[in-house]
């Protein structure tokens, strides 16, 4: 898993699937920006909701789709309250068929997603293993045990902060 030189090499970090589970599922709670996917209408389109009430959409009109109200939806998501990074395992299909169904879209979607998506995977998963590695890890008491999000912060971030005890092995 470690190279002589102490480095996580990155075809090994590529393969830490669970990792990135538990990444994605980080990025559905707290998507970095909840503000949603803007997008254009390209066509007419007739958007009906769940309360029978009909939109007709017609080209060029400016969508807006809440990115923190689709990955908090428990019909989209069972449970969307709790940290479950197994619902995004190959045995339950994936995290594939989530962005397939355009509902997981923490770094946007189509030809203009976030260039820097993989890198962030990447980071954030060489940061975990090297807290893992090198620490015993507590959540401090004064860690909120609720997923509520800070109401005056643009970034999604738990209201409060998350606090960590960290002692090095």
């Amino acid at each position: 898993m470690v190279e002589e030189d102490g480095f996580l090499d990155s075809d090994t970090l590529q393969n830490l699937t669970y990792l990135d589970n538990i990444v994605s599922e980080t990025l559905r709670i707290f998507t970095p920006v909840g503000s949603g996917l803007w997008k254009y209408c390209t066509k007419p389109f007739e958007l009906k909701g769940s309360n029978g009430k009909v939109i007709n959409l017609k080209p060029k009109d400016l969508v807006i789709l809440p990115t923190y109200s689709f990955h908090n939806d428990g019909e989209i998501y069972n449970e969307p309250e709790k940290f479950n990074p197994d619902r995004f395992s190959e045995e339950n299909g994936g995290i594939k068929k989530f962005k397939d169904a355009g509902l997981f879209a923490p770094f946007g979607s189509g030809p203009r997603i976030c260039i820097g998506m993989k890198l962030v995977y990447a980071i954030c998963k060489a940061a975990v293993v090297e807290l893992v590695r090198n620490f015993e890890i507590d959540v401090h008491e004064k860690t909120r045990k609720d997923n509520v999000c800070c109401p005056k912060s643009f970034m999604m971030k738990l209201d409060g902060g998350v606090h960590l005890k960290l002692k090095s092995i």
